[in-house]
């Protein structure tokens, strides 16, 4: 099942990225134009996971990162971690719904 999900097309949406943008770093917690980081840690290759896998950094946070990931997660938590946390905030508050009949269709 994990891995029909990878091998599902990746999720575009920018008004989902713009939400995601508008949320407080989960780093540092800043508020304000934050940017909409594509988790990195599993991924091989050059291109980005669905836009669902997407967390809000601070430029900052973003470059630091980037520059090593794996300090940035001692610090701060696995992304992906912050990934679920979106996500969650996302559907608790109504910004991504479930289509009943494409749940179905996945399964």
């Amino acid at each position: 099942m994990i891995r029909d999900l990878l091998n599902l097309p990746k999720l575009r949406s920018e008004p989902y990225l713009e939400w995601v943008r508008s949320l407080p770093c989960c780093g540092c917690g800043i508020v304000g134009r934050n940017h909409a980081h594509h988790s990195i840690a599993d991924r091989h290759g050059s291109s980005k996971h669905s836009d669902l896998a997407a967390m809000p950094l601070c430029p900052a946070c973003h470059a630091c990162l980037h520059a090593g990931w794996p300090d940035w997660e001692d610090e701060y938590g696995a992304q992906w971690l912050h990934v679920f946390r979106t996500l969650d905030r996302a559907a608790s508050m109504g910004v991504l719904t479930v289509d009943a009949k494409a749940a179905r269709e996945l399964s």
